[in-house]
C-alpha cells in the first residue's frame, strides 16, 4: 500500500527492493542518437520523475531537441528552428524539465531569505540630528 504525503529523504535513498523498474526505458523506435539523449535526460532526473505515460512525450521532446540542434546554424531553415524551439519549450514545461516548473515559488522564496535591507529612518549615521 502506498504511503500518503511526501516521501522522506531516507525512504528515497533506500534502494528499490520490490523488483520494479525504477526508471523509464527508451522505446525501441528511437534511433541510437535519440536513445542516448533519452537515457541522459532520464539519468539526470530523479528516478521517480518520469512515469511510463511520459515516454511518448519525452520521445517527442528528444526528437525536437535534435531537430533544433541540426537546424540551429542553417539560415534557410530558421522558421523550422524557431518553431522547434517553441515546441521544445512547451514540451520541457510539460515534462517539468525547466527549472521554473520543478520548484514551488513559495519554496524558492524561503530559500532566498537573506539579510534585510536597512530602513532609511533607522540609519546609524545621524550626523544631521546631532546639532
Amino acid at each position: 500500500m502506498l504511503k500518503r504525503g511526501r516521501k522522506s529523504l531516507a525512504s528515497r535513498l533506500i534502494p528499490n527492493v520490490t523488483g520494479e523498474q525504477p526508471r523509464v526505458t527508451a522505446p525501441a523506435t528511437l534511433t541510437p542518437r535519440e536513445r542516448k539523449l533519452f537515457n541522459e535526460i532520464v539519468a539526470a532526473c530523479a528516478p521517480d520523475h518520469f512515469r511510463e505515460s511520459d515516454v511518448p512525450l519525452l520521445a517527442n521532446y528528444i526528437a525536437v531537441t535534435l531537430l533544433t540542434q541540426t537546424t540551429r546554424n542553417k539560415r534557410k531553415e530558421f522558421t523550422t528552428y524557431e518553431k522547434a524551439c517553441r515546441l521544445q519549450k512547451s514540451l520541457a514545461t510539460s515534462l517539468r524539465l525547466a527549472p521554473s516548473t520543478r520548484s514551488d515559488p513559495k519554496t524558492i522564496a524561503r530559500q532566498n531569505v537573506g539579510p534585510f535591507l536597512p530602513v532609511p529612518w533607522e540609519n546609524e549615521d545621524r550626523s544631521e540630528n546631532d546639532d
